[in-house]
């Protein structure tokens, strides 16, 4: 029959039966790598079975874990307290102390993705307790406690702050792997926990802050970022470096200033301004105004105390009010209007608006000589003055606040 064809049509069939031997050898061959491809599928599955979460060891560790859950959280509790009370008896003072035992789901997901656990007692991060500093430098401090205080397990304890590349990506902290020491394991309410460890971070804020926003954007590695995020993420982490250091240097300075103005404050030409530091300082040590002090306490049958949160600002403004901007106009002051100073303070006490008020229990802050010096120095001006004086610090209103103006006018000049 072919051969009864023309020529172009016999060679258009002859490439159609080639074509339909090429489809029916790709269909072949289709089905046999979807049979390998199934082969390989189940091969794997048996291969990898163990890495499923019934395997042998995720399951013996999960077990122990539940059994143990209560004793690490206690570990916690307990851990935490310890560093609340040896930190503040060696005087460093955190931004907070955080702790937190190992979600069970979190465990669990650790395991499978390391696979090299066996035992619960591996895994060193169960108990987590993170101290997060004011200072970089503080670190090295709260970790010279740890280690005086707690077993250090070496072999776990890491540094990152010198483990990782000068040009490291992101920021580091210091890890400690503790236990309780020998004399605290023995403890009767600590014998389910003698044995058990906890991991504990340190880090200052600025670290933490850092290590908070780099969790935040999900990139695990800097493999990860793209390259001109990557520059961005090395500036901003080379800024808060340089940020933790100059914060370290500040509050250095502040240390110095204050020991300098402490040594300073008796004499009577001191080339100090008032602010903060110099007027606590002042106040504190300065022998003519604890001598003010005292006499005024006790004309008005009060005690004195030292509040450690007064920030003295509006005191400051009242004292430049008048022009008294550094210390040695300060003592001249005081030394000038001693007398005056403690009368003033009994009449202001001994007010018709005070009748019937017991002073036995009140107490007084240190530097109260300085406040009634501003209420003397704003009786003795102008009466333009004292009501700008009694405006600015709202005592103005009502009948005690025309009370104390003519208690004030007294002492015009």
């Amino acid at each position: 029959m072919l051969a009864s064809l023309p020529t172009e049509q016999t060679k258009l069939l002859a490439c159609l039966a080639a074509l339909a031997l090429m489809l029916s050898s790709l269909s072949l061959l289709a089905k046999g790598f979807s049979s390998y491809a199934e082969s390989m599928v189940q091969f794997y599955k048996g291969k990898y079975a163990m890495a499923e979460p019934d395997d042998i060891y995720s399951a013996k560790i999960l077990e122990d874990f539940d059994k143990q859950e209560s004793s690490y959280k206690y570990l916690c509790e307990v851990v935490s307290t310890l560093l609340v009370r040896v930190l503040a008896a060696s005087s460093i003072e955190v931004h907070s102390i955080l702790s937190r035992c190992k979600a069970r789901g979190s465990l669990e997901k650790k395991i499978l993705k390391k696979r090299k656990y066996s035992d619960l007692s591996e895994i060193t991060d169960l108990a987590g307790i993170r101290v997060i500093t004011h200072y970089g430098d503080d670190v090295d401090k709260v970790a010279k406690i740890i280690s005086k205080e707690f077993q250090v397990d070496q072999n776990n304890t890491l540094d990152r702050r010198i483990a990782t590349e000068p040009d490291r990506f992101g920021y580091v902290s210091l890890h400690y792997v503790v236990s309780l020491s020998e004399a605290r394991a023995q403890l009767l309410e600590n014998l389910s926990i003698a044995d058990l460890k906890v991991e504990i971070q340190i880090r200052s804020i600025l670290q933490h802050a850092w290590a908070e926003i780099e969790h935040d954007t999900g990139y695990k590695s800097e493999l990860e970022v793209p390259s001109p995020i990557r520059r961005k993420f090395s500036r901003l982490a080379g800024l808060l470096e340089l940020a933790d250091q100059e914060f370290n240097s500040i509050r250095n300075e502040i240390i110095d200033y204050t020991r300098r103005v402490e040594a300073e404050v008796n004499y009577k030409v001191v080339n100090v301004g008032i602010d903060r530091v110099s007027y606590e300082a002042f106040i504190l040590k300065n022998e003519i105004s604890r001598q003010i002090d005292e006499e005024l306490a006790s004309a008005v049958g009060c005690s004195l105390e030292f509040d450690k949160n007064d920030d003295y600002a509006s005191q400051i403004n009242r004292l430049k009010f008048f022009g008294i901007d550094n210390i040695s106009g300060l003592i001249q002051h005081l030394e000038r209007f001693k007398t005056e100073i403690v009368d003033l303070a009994v009449a202001v006490f001994a007010r018709p608006s005070r009748a019937g008020i017991n002073s036995a229990n009140m107490k007084l802050d240190w530097g109260i000589a300085c406040f009634y010096l501003c209420h003397l120095l704003a009786g003795k001006s102008t009466e333009a003055v004292l009501d700008a004086y009694l405006l600015e610090n709202n005592w103005h209103l009502g009948a005690r606040g025309k009370e104390f103006k003519e208690i004030l006018m007294r002492y015009s000049n």
